[in-house]
Parts: structure tokens; sequence; C-alpha cells
């Protein structure tokens, strides 16, 4: 258990630049897509997925600037911040946001390149709320873990 611990806090950097390296990614493909006019045809999916790709990266910017207001220094937190917004119903809703904006960008832009930085952005969001729900818990403790019994780590009501 300590190695599997140790594996996942000593990456979270690593995993950081894949997630962010693969949206960039979806981004370009999407934009190189649309400039050749090969997005998806289906204008009720092309309205779906500007929907969900608005919905995640305001997801992302709205708790983003929550937690550095609760937090001036969001690398080293002085409290929780879980009484706002989806932070009541997840721990990590940036991800969240991230995660919805990534699914945006396949369905707009679909192929077998979206597809596979889709699923390596899933694995690097899994494995950063691993590494973050780690370093939570060691510098908050109890406060985490009654937290962590009252929300679901990414989307919520569901996981």
């Amino acid at each position: 258990m300590q190695a599997q611990i140790s594996e996942y806090k000593s990456t979270p950097m690593t995993w950081w630049v894949l997630k962010n390296l693969g949206l960039l990614i979806l981004l370009f493909n999407a934009f190189y897509a649309a400039s050749r006019g090969n997005l998806n045809g289906n204008s009720a999916v092309l309205i779906l997925a500007q929907s969900v790709m608005v919905s995640g990266a305001l997801t992302s910017i709205v708790h983003y600037f929550a937690l550095k207001h609760a937090n001036p220094n969001i690398g080293k937190p002085e409290g929780l911040v879980s009484d706002f917004g989806l932070f009541r119903l997840v721990r990590h809703p940036m991800y969240l946001g991230d995660s919805l904006l990534c699914v945006g960008l396949v369905l707009m832009a679909p192929s077998l390149t979206s597809v596979f930085f889709a699923l390596l952005i899933c694995l690097a969001v899994w494995r950063l709320c691993i590494a973050e729900d780690f370093a939570m818990q060691s510098q908050f403790g109890t406060e985490f873990d009654h937290w962590c019994q009252k929300t679901n780590r990414l989307i919520p009501l569901v996981f």
C-alpha cells in the first residue's frame, strides 16, 4: 500500500502535463477539423458538443477562482473549500470541468486521434484526483475524511 501511495504522490506533475498537452492536442484537432470542414455533420450533436465544452470550461474557471479566493496560495491551501458550488458534491470540480471540455471536443471532431487523447486525459485526470486526495488527506486529516464521506471524487452522485 505504501508503494502505491508514493507512486501517486511522486508523479502529479507528469500527469498534469499529460492532461494539459492532451487538451491542447484535442483543441488543435477540433480547429484543424473545422478548418477542413470536417466537424460533426449533425447540428444537434454539434450544439451539444459546444454546450458541453462551454459548461466544462466555465466549471473549471469558476471553481479555480473560488479556490484561489479561499486559498491565495493554491499550492499550499490553508483550508478545504467544501461549501461552494460543486465542491459540495465532488472533490475535484475543476477536473470535472476539464473532463467535460474533453468530451465536448471529442463530440465536435470525432476521430481515432481524439478518442485516444480523450482516454489519455481521463487516465491523467484519474491519477491527479488520487494524488490530490492523498495530499489533502495528509494535510487535513479527519476534516478531509468527513468531506469524503459526503462527496464523490469526480462525478456528482455517481463516482
